[in-house]
């Protein structure tokens, strides 16, 4: 009983190292690139999350597919276990959604199941096995740069820092991410009347627009495109040792956003322009503190000069107190 045990795990060593290096693949973007599999049986391999048919997964592939399919995780095995691709939509197949699945079935009809257990190689060694070193070398010669890294060095509060960090991944729950969980609620956006998402409700929607027009009114700093452009080309032309007390200014704006958006959701409170303006200024005067000496007093000055700003847009008796 014992060697026929020891027999079981050998044989499935592979499969639970593979199990651990996809928790893996959430903290490494090199992962994407060292694994591939050879689909046979099909029942360890993920249709739309592993690469097995080209170089790069379906997932990649197909975004639109991905996005409105209703089982993201079932196997190869579940998929092609009928003669019609088993797979489910949340939306009908029209336009270019419709072209993208003809052009996958056209795929799969020479893709025939065999009762053998599915190979699985790493890419980063020639003889196809995984080995500690060669994955060691892929990582440290990899020249994906840290995205995150001026994130987290940010001088601000780690929930702050975690915040920024959802939204740069796209996960912070707006209407559009909680209907992805099958939530059933109005998706409109609570300051106007288009769908919330990440990108609109932060950059695009009337009410931020005008937030971030006062910001370029106080410091010339014009709108960023979107949260990655706020940590990479944004900051291009202004001086290094001012860009963390910029995206410190930039957190505080998004952040307040928030708040206000949900006293909003939640709460039924009214908001309006100085009310975010004056979350964001009390916020950084706040936390000036946590800054280095040299820059406690600027951060200061800037939070009083975009409230004076934002006084002078606004007609005083429009302010909310919080």
């Amino acid at each position: 009983m014992m060697m026929k045990k020891i027999r079981l795990l050998t044989s499935h060593r592979w499969y639970l190292f593979l199990i651990v290096m996809r928790k893996c693949m959430h903290l490494t973007q090199i992962t994407n690139v060292c694994i591939c599999f050879i689909v046979k049986y099909g029942s360890q391999v993920r249709f739309l999350e592993d690469r097995w048919l080209g170089n790069i997964t379906l997932r990649e592939q197909y975004p639109q597919l991905y996005n409105i399919a209703r089982k993201k995780y079932d196997t190869v095995a579940d998929v092609l276990s009928t003669q019609i691709p088993n797979i489910s939509w949340r939306r009908d197949l029209i336009g270019n959604k419709l072209i993208s699945w003809n052009n996958l079935l056209s795929r799969l009809e020479g893709i025939e199941l065999r009762q053998e257990r599915d190979e699985f190689r790493w890419n980063l060694d020639q003889s196809g096995v995984f080995s500690v070193k060669s994955h060691y070398l892929g990582l440290i010669h990899q020249d994906t740069p840290n995205l995150n890294k001026k994130l987290w060095k940010l001088k601000t509060p780690l929930k702050i820092k975690i915040f920024l960090w959802y939204l740069r991944r796209g996960v912070i729950l707006t209407k559009d991410n909680l209907v992805r969980r099958n939530w059933q609620g109005n998706q409109q956006c609570c300051f106007c009347h288009k769908n919330e998402t990440i990108q609109y409700l932060f950059f695009d929607c009337r009410f931020t627009r005008m937030l971030w027009a006062i910001v370029y009114v106080a410091w010339g700093l014009p709108k960023p495109r979107n949260m990655s452009n706020m940590f990479e080309s944004w900051l291009n032309g202004i001086p290094k040792d001012f860009k963390p007390l910029v995206l410190v200014g930039a957190a505080a704006l998004c952040w307040s956003v928030w708040l206000c958006r949900n006293a909003v959701v939640f709460d039924n409170k009214q908001s309006s322009f100085l009310q975010v303006i004056y979350l964001t200024t009390h916020w950084l005067r706040t936390r000036a503190i946590q800054q280095r000496p040299s820059s406690q007093n600027i951060l200061v000055a800037a939070s009083h000069f975009l409230a004076q700003v934002a006084k002078n847009f606004f007609c005083p008796g429009s302010w909310v107190a919080v």
